[in-house]
């Protein structure tokens, strides 16, 4: 390992389908345009060891700035596949990377399909993953800023763990001179079935935002905004998680928030009321 190289994201899940737990650690320099290449160790029942040249070689997949990773099965095959949101070097003039996929493939091993994803270089800062048309495999949304000149961004499955981007977006959500997000969940919030996309704003003096799902995955924004947060028009949204706080099988959201300048933060826990609204 580069030991001036900081951990910046580590993630858990069974890798090589062998029904232990391996880890991901995927490491950065902050607002340096330098890339690192992923390790992955894998656990055996009696420790975890390192696998990353196993795996991939002499050339394991690079990144320059992780900034959200999604464990799913994407593939299909029953087996933890990775989604690694790079948001490139957080610095001027901010020009965004190539995000990367790794699937699962016979034999216990993982492979470098990033060549399944849009090849673009966009500044993902967060990505979620969900069945957003119902047709039995996981899609992505890529809250993408404005470095790199991509919008945000539904990326739809083709069931094997290909993405093609979609229209499923409203044109507000798909404007960077409108809207850009910091955080995105899919959650259930009025006990209809389907997936609707929450998005945390990234940008002081806007709102965060719920966009409803009509049942085949084209979505629409809710009339009603998530309630502020008591930080103000200088806030910005780090985190959002979908679970079911008060026992009655509709999602509610914990938000976490902080300043434009990354001082101070803020707590929320919003409770679902059946109809896209939340109390705080």
């Amino acid at each position: 390992m580069d030991v001036e190289a900081a951990v910046e994201r580590i993630a858990t899940g069974d890798f090589d389908g062998d029904g232990w737990t391996d880890v991901l650690v995927a490491r950065m320099i902050f607002q340096s345009p330098e890339s690192f290449g992923i390790d992955v160790l894998l656990g055996d029942g009696t420790g975890l060891r390192m696998a990353t040249s196993r795996l991939f070689g002499d050339t394991p997949p690079e990144l320059t700035h992780p900034a959200a990773v999604v464990v799913e099965d994407f593939n299909g095959d029953g087996v933890d596949d990775v989604f690694v949101a790079d948001t490139g070097m957080d610095a001027h003039p901010f020009p965004g990377a190539q995000n990367t996929l790794l699937l699962s493939i016979p034999g216990g091993g993982v492979a470098d399909t990033t060549g399944g994803l849009p090849q673009q270089h966009d500044q993902s800062h967060d990505a979620a993953a969900g069945d957003v048309d119902l047709d039995g495999d996981l899609d992505l949304f890529v809250a993408n800023l404005s470095g790199g000149g991509v919008p945000p961004q539904i990326w739809v499955n083709d069931g094997h763990g290909a993405f093609t981007v979609s229209d499923l977006l409203p044109p507000a959500q798909s404007d960077l001179t409108r809207n850009w997000y910091t955080a995105a969940v899919f959650a259930d919030p009025d006990g209809d079935g389907d997936l609707d996309l929450v998005l945390g704003h990234g940008d002081p003096g806007r709102d965060s935002q719920l966009l409803a799902n009509d049942g085949t995955g084209s979505y629409s924004r809710h009339p009603s905004d998530l309630p502020p947060t008591p930080l103000g028009d200088r806030d910005l949204v780090l985190d959002i998680e979908a679970v079911d706080l008060d026992g009655d099988h509709l999602d509610d959201l914990v938000v976490v928030s902080t300043h434009t300048d990354y001082t101070g933060h803020h707590l929320q826990a919003l409770i679902s009321n059946g109809d896209g609204t939340f109390t705080d």
